[in-house]
């Protein structure tokens, strides 16, 4: 009967010493795909627990067999629990190895007990490639490592180095001729408005003569305007004494009426700048012309 009872007591534990059904998932996952080069990454692992406790363990991540980090991981009956560690990868074949250690196995018949998992270690290799350009795109697989606009292989033919990024070629300026620069103008708006004398000066300077003239005359017309209104208003509030003065009075209205009209033609001449400016033209032009018809012929002996 003794013996009996010890081995009841006994029993749970060499039932816990091996847990056949706790361990690592096999395979070691990460945050990218393809890494690259001095662009951090994260290594992830599984650790599942289909006991009748809950299991306790150390995740120990390893790289080419350097420590890189630890963490502590706690899966209840039945779960699936992650442990991660953060990578700032090198170039060239890297190892990672990932191992579940100092495991235990919480049970509320017989406490936490020290147990051994059945998938203790799990490893995988991978090759970090160098990204040369920083694109996040390894240079075995990117077609211009340099970024530098021009592929590998069109830099192998030249002669330059594929991984060496190189300045684009300045654009050759096109010489514009004096006579371009006079008759070039910057739309065609503003070329239908040049008249021709404009095309032999400076266009900095055609612009201020045409601002200043241009600003004159519809200051004018401006002035015009209030003068015709407020000659409107006088006109209207001036007695009506056609009965009085008969025929005198038929003519003032005649007159005022004519110079009514005339300003108003001056008005909306003066609405046109550029009609204004080369009727100005055309004006002086045809007094040089007189004046060369007058002074400039020969004498006779």
């Amino acid at each position: 009967m003794r013996w009996f009872l010890i081995t009841l007591l006994i029993a749970p534990t060499f039932a816990l010493a091996n847990v056949e059904n706790a361990g690592i998932v096999d395979g070691i996952w990460l945050s990218h795909a393809t890494p690259v080069e001095n662009q951090p990454v994260r290594i992830y692992v599984a650790v599942h627990n289909n006991t009748a406790g809950d299991l306790e363990g150390t995740v120990h991540f390893r790289v080419n067999d350097d420590l890189l980090d630890t963490m502590r991981i706690n899966a209840l009956d039945g779960r699936i629990v992650e442990g991660w560690a953060d990578w700032v990868p090198q170039a060239g074949t890297n190892t990672i190895t990932v191992s579940l250690r100092r495991t235990e196995l919480i049970s509320t018949a017989s406490g936490t007990q020290p147990v051994d998992v059945v998938t203790p270690l799990t490893e995988r290799t991978i090759f970090i490639d160098t990204d040369t350009d920083g694109d996040l795109v390894g240079n075995q697989e990117d077609a211009d490592d340099d970024n530098d606009g021009a592929t590998d292989e069109e830099e192998r033919a030249a002669g330059t180095d594929p991984l060496v990024y190189d300045e684009p070629p300045p654009e050759p300026v096109a010489e514009e001729s004096p006579f371009a620069r006079a008759t070039t103008t910057p739309n065609n708006a503003a070329a239908s408005e040049q008249a021709g004398l404009e095309a032999l000066v400076e266009p900095g300077t055609a612009r201020n003569v045409l601002e200043r003239s241009t600003n004159v005359i519809k200051q004018t017309k401006n002035n015009l305007d209030d003068y015709r209104i407020d000659r409107h208003e006088i006109t209207r509030s001036m007695p009506d004494t056609e009965s009085e003065s008969g025929f005198g009075t038929m003519v003032i209205k005649l007159l005022s009426g004519i110079y009514s009209a005339f300003l108003a033609i001056l008005s909306w001449l003066l609405g046109y700048p550029g009609l204004v400016q080369l009727l100005l033209l055309l004006l002086l032009l045809y007094l040089l012309y007189r004046l060369i018809r007058r002074y400039g012929r020969r004498p006779d002996y």
